[in-house]
């Protein structure tokens, strides 16, 4: 969060961003001594994630492998 405001970081997504920002201002809002609206506002953007989260469609990743050996055939069998 640090890095966002004092070295001016590039973030690349957008929800980061968001909630360096939120988290910036919650602890804000506790330096002051404004804990209700503290407890609200990380209630709210707890809540708020947890419902962006679910929207997201669920990451698929798919590999690739490829061996070299001298005879790869009797290797597939043991690998497979």
């Amino acid at each position: 969060m640090a890095s966002l405001v004092r070295y001016r970081a590039k973030i690349s997504d957008p929800k980061d961003a968001s909630v360096m920002l939120a988290c910036l201002g919650i602890g804000l809002s506790c330096g002051v001594g404004v804990y209700l609206v503290a407890i609200f506002a990380t209630v709210f953007l707890l809540g708020f994630l947890w419902w962006v989260e679910s929207l997201e469609p669920k990451p698929v990743q798919r590999f690739l492998l490829s061996i070299a050996a001298p005879d790869p055939e009797a290797l597939r069998k043991g690998l497979e």
